[in-house]
């Protein structure tokens, strides 16, 4: 038995050759912490299940990682108070973040900003859109990346960028000196802000 179609806004969210992203609506019953949980659980059943075409187990690793049973097939997943979002690619691990507007980011701007950054998000015209982005890679990045203990304002940086609503972004991911770029895919939509990883590249092999 198939699951039923997830309300997907749109079907297909976003697409490229490596990365399918699908955000679904989000519909909570009630407002206890407990049945949501069950409820967002039972849509990213539903969604796994609808995009691959028969049902998927997930499984967390003792970073708290989700990961498909089948793990040529990377996944991540997020959601904001009404959406639910996923990313699945043939080629890496992926991260996404999808998040409401928080003006509560300013209050982490120091701990979360290289000095770089900072200046950029000084001098952009849409300042609570940077940020938004900005944290939204980062934790897209973190997910990727798929372990505890990165600093975020110095082992990720991202470099300027234009804030349009849907926009490229580039990260640079220093750990233990080591380097990787990040592309990354950042889009606004009715409230919302997502941010996910579209490809890698390894730098440590030049």
């Amino acid at each position: 038995m198939h699951a039923k179609n997830p309300k997907f806004f749109p079907e297909t969210f976003f697409e490229d050759e490596a990365n399918k992203v699908y955000v679904a609506s989000l519909d909570k019953f009630t407002e206890t912490a407990a049945d949501i949980k069950i409820q967002t659980n039972g849509l990213i059943h539903q969604m796994l299940e609808f995009c691959l075409g028969s049902p998927t187990e997930i499984q967390y690793d003792q970073f708290g990682k989700p990961w498909l049973t089948d793990r040529s097939i990377g996944f991540s997943l997020s959601h904001s108070r009404e959406y639910l979002a996923i990313v699945l690619s043939k080629n890496y691990e992926p991260g996404i973040d999808v998040e409401t507007i928080r003006p509560t980011l300013e209050k982490i701007v120091p701990r979360l900003l290289h000095p770089s950054e900072q200046k950029f998000l000084d001098d952009c015209s849409d300042r609570q859109m940077a940020l938004q982005f900005i944290w939204g890679a980062k934790e897209a990045v973190y997910k990727s990346w798929g372990k505890r203990a990165l600093n975020f304002a110095d082992e990720m940086v991202l470099e300027p960028f234009q804030t349009t609503g849907n926009d490229t972004l580039t990260c640079h991911f220093k750990k233990d000196g080591l380097h990787w770029i990040y592309t990354l895919q950042a889009i606004t939509f009715l409230g919302n802000y997502l941010v996910v990883t579209s490809s890698v590249s390894d730098q440590n092999s030049y």
